[in-house]
């Protein structure tokens, strides 16, 4: 299938099949969104958990200015971040340091972590995380950086 014609195919107003790319620093010129709409891309998806909304409207605003002039439809998808269990604070700004099997208590509460007791106790401010989390499910910190699995 030639360039032109995937881009024909689907861009047409019967199509149900969609290319969905997702907007990034590396793609947010007008020359990128433009290859990629006439490559076939029908949605462009924007992190919403990533950048500020003033980087956000100019993305929108060079994607419906791409559309505009190739004269085709292209959908925009603001994909939202979910609610975020925060840890409270850490005694001293300091910095918790577990190895590989280091065993973690995760509570709820609004306690002050103090890095240095073992083992660690962690403190959310969720307060059904304990009855929403069951054994072996992982627990994601820093946006999935650190890994933990329930074990009780």
């Amino acid at each position: 299938m030639t360039m032109k014609r995937a881009h024909t195919a689907f861009h047409t107003k019967r199509s149900l099949t969609r290319i969905v790319a997702t907007v990034g620093p590396v793609s947010n010129s007008a020359a990128m969104l433009t290859r990629l709409a006439r490559a076939g891309v029908s949605v462009f998806r924007l992190n919403m958990s990533h950048g500020d909304p003033a980087t956000h409207a100019r993305t929108i605003a060079t994607i419906r200015a791409v559309a505009k002039s190739l004269k085709l439809e292209i959908g925009i998808l603001a994909d939202l971040p979910g609610p975020k269990i925060r840890l409270t604070t850490i005694e001293r700004g300091e910095t918790i340091r577990l190895r590989h099997g280091d065993p973690v208590r995760i509570t709820r509460g609004t306690g002050v972590i103090n890095p240095d007791a073992r083992p660690i106790t962690l403190h959310v401010d969720y307060n059904r995380f304990t009855d929403d989390v069951g054994t072996g499910d992982r627990v994601l910190i820093d946006d999935g950086a650190v890994q933990l699995r329930v074990r009780a």
